[in-house]
């Protein structure tokens, strides 16, 4: 009865440091250090230079925006605008223009991934600072705990989860309307599996140890 008590508590820890066990990255290089890739989307090769591409075909990815005045999608190229829709001087793809509130972007990835990982950048004519959240789902579950950003103008955002997520909801917290850019986006999968916390992983070394013992003593009065 006791060996089985101590079972089911090491189980327990280990369903509880999964359920919380998901990382926030605030650099590429970390984030790509600690998962897989399975695909990636720089979003070019889908605008002309100079040109823009509304509603872009972006499969597997599907985005949306919601919540802002401009429900569309697009792809600018990065000499378009003067460079102002563009992250880090490349193709970017834009989540509305024309908001007058604070828009959130859905992005279904396509299939279920425990990484992903994107350059982000909120922008109102030209780069403002700003917060954001983003929260992870799987199908309507929501996966893991929502994210808020310190505020930042452009930068980077990644996470890897020990459950599976299929989207990703970003919403702008922005004091003022305007638009959200991504490049560079990544899916895949954390490389490492969960690590318990300090204090819960010697909890459960010290279970697993006790249980050994209590299991011996067990098979010797048999």
């Amino acid at each position: 009865m006791r060996f089985t008590s101590i079972a089911l508590a090491t189980a327990l820890l280990l369903a509880a440091s999964a359920a919380h066990a998901q990382t926030t990255y605030t650099t590429a290089a970390a984030f790509q250090a600690a998962s897989t890739t399975a695909h990636l989307y720089d979003f070019e090769s889908i605008a002309t230079a100079g040109s823009i591409v509304t509603t872009p075909t972006l499969t597997p990815l599907t985005v949306t925006v919601s919540g802002g005045g401009d429900p569309n999608v697009y792809v600018y190229s990065a000499s378009n605008g003067g460079g102002g829709f563009s992250l880090n001087g490349t193709d970017s793809l834009i989540a509305g223009v024309n908001n007058e509130s604070l828009p959130t972007t859905t992005i279904q990835l396509g299939g279920s991934f425990t990484a992903v990982g994107t350059e982000i950048g909120f922008r109102s004519g030209s780069t403002v600072t700003n917060t954001f959240t983003a929260t992870l789902f799987n199908g309507a579950t929501q996966v893991g705990s929502t994210y808020s950003s310190p505020s930042l103008d452009t930068g980077y955002i990644g996470f890897t989860s020990a459950l599976p997520f299929d989207r990703i909801l970003f919403t702008n917290n922005q004091p003022s309307p305007g638009y959200t850019a991504f490049d560079n986006l990544r899916t895949g999968n954390a490389i490492s599996s969960v690590t318990p916390e300090p204090g819960s992983l010697a909890l459960l070394i010290g279970l697993g140890a006790t249980g050994a013992e209590l299991l011996r003593r067990r098979r010797r009065s048999i």
